[in-house]
């Protein structure tokens, strides 16, 4: 049995995946969507924990993060952007969650 996850984007992630240019915004979202098929997500091959934020992990493609919380059975995405900027505000994230 294959255990998927249902990806649930944050309000503001939302406005900040429609930021992106729009081959971009195609390819996270296709990676976000497979992230959400893997057995357990955060442990899918392009995820990474985020180091002191405790239950928070990041997908990439080349410069693009999403920010990712597992809350089963959702995939949450709190925080989507370029990576010189998606780190800006790291440790206010937890507050998407609520």
């Amino acid at each position: 049995m294959v255990t998927t996850y249902e990806p649930m984007l944050h309000t503001t992630a939302q406005r900040e995946l429609n930021a992106l240019e729009p081959d971009d915004k195609d390819e996270l979202t296709d990676l976000i969507k497979e992230v959400a098929t893997h057995e357990e997500p955060s442990r899918h091959e392009k995820a990474k924990s985020l180091e002191g934020q405790p239950g928070l992990f990041r997908v990439r493609i080349r410069d693009m993060r999403a920010v990712l919380h597992l809350d089963k059975p959702t995939l949450k995405v709190i925080k989507i952007g370029y990576r010189r900027g998606v780190y800006s505000d790291v440790d206010d994230l937890h507050k998407r969650l609520a």
